[in-house]
């Protein structure tokens, strides 16, 4: 499960590298942790480190329907484990395309 949370992770890491990389794209990335700063207050740091690691990643299994869990009862895998499983094979596309883009 360690692995499968730190590709997870890594898909926030490796998403903020690649919209770095265009000035608009890294203009729209930043626009939500701007706002998480002005709204709740944090420092823009804390607000981007929250938006990358861990509502990015979030918003791209919600985006893929991973919390409705189908593909963990269509297998073997049950509960946390299968679910950070399946969650890490879906992120991993992301770091894929990150590393073949850079």
């Amino acid at each position: 499960m360690g692995a499968a949370v730190f590709v997870v992770i890594a898909s926030g890491f490796v998403a903020h590298e690649l919209f770095a990389e265009v000035k608009p794209f890294d203009e729209v990335f930043h626009w939500v942790p701007q706002q998480l700063s002005a709204g709740l207050g944090l420092g823009f740091d804390w607000a981007e480190a929250a938006w990358f690691l861990l509502l990015l990643p979030l918003a791209v299994l919600l985006a893929w329907g991973m919390l409705r869990r189908e593909p963990v009862r269509a297998g073997r895998l049950s509960g946390a484990v299968g679910f950070s499983a399946v969650a890490a094979l879906y992120c991993i596309v992301i770091v894929g395309l990150g590393v073949v883009g850079k």
